[in-house]
């Protein structure tokens, strides 16, 4: 869990750059007296609608565009079905997480400065499924697992009437090693840092980043820096395609 929980730490450094674009159209002069003519009134439409193009087609900078606050939803079970692999070897093939999706939000300040954290109901619910996920996976196993050893084709109650345990016991020391606490409780804590564009590239803190990016959308591409250890974490999360929220 431990390396599990490295790896994580270092998302909440990633979470990237969004924008709150505003287009307001301006507003017409207010006329004291009626138009009785409607040709002027018009005319006076006519030029607050081009008015308001011109303002829409106006090319916003980098600058603008990261302020506000944005969302990405990131595989966690494709990151837990990894490590699984590494450490479990076989049995990593009992356990199939789906749907584990963690809401990674971040919000940029017009003056350089990022709040980076996890939903808490997405974290709640990855959760809860995780854990429904990987019982099923240990009871799968369990049942294979005894009948290789045995020569026979018992059940799982039947197992768990010969080991004299209620599915409840069961259950219990089966998680037993997923706990909410080590492997979230850092990451509910609220990150708090600085990001800068230069020459093209995303800088969160001291990390470089490749990146693309419009008024409703952004894609944290490609980690830049040159250590090892950083080029195997980002090879596991990178893209993450945000979406703007507010």
């Amino acid at each position: 869990m431990k390396k599990l929980i490295a790896l994580l730490l270092v998302l909440i450094m990633l979470l990237s750059a969004f924008s709150l674009v505003s287009c307001t159209a301006p507003e017409g002069n207010d006329d004291d007296k009626e138009m009785s003519d409607v040709n002027k009134d018009n005319d006076k439409d006519e030029n607050k609608d081009e008015d308001k193009n011109n303002d829409d087609n106006t090319e916003k900078t980098e600058a603008e565009l990261i302020v506000g606050k944005w969302s990405a939803d990131f595989d966690f079970g494709k990151l837990v079905g990894d490590m699984l692999s590494a450490q479990l070897g076989d049995m990593a093939k009992y356990f199939n997480f789906q749907n584990l999706t963690l809401k990674w939000v971040a919000e940029f300040t017009d003056n350089g400065k990022a709040t980076m954290y996890i939903d808490e109901a997405s974290a709640d619910a990855m959760f809860t499924l995780l854990q429904d996920q990987f019982y099923a996976g240990m009871k799968q196993y369990t049942v294979d697992l005894y009948n290789s050893t045995t020569g026979t084709t018992a059940t799982f109650e039947e197992i768990l009437a010969a080991a004299n345990l209620t599915e409840e016991t069961f259950k219990q020391q089966a998680l037993a090693s997923l706990n909410k606490d080590e492997l979230l409780g850092e990451l509910d804590e609220k990150s708090n840092g600085k990001y800068e564009f230069k020459d093209g590239k995303l800088l969160l803190g001291n990390e470089e980043y490749s990146y693309t990016l419009s008024s409703d959308k952004f894609e944290l591409k490609e980690y830049l820096g040159e250590d090892s250890v950083g080029n195997g974490v980002m090879a596991m999360i990178l893209p993450l395609s945000f979406s703007k929220i507010g």
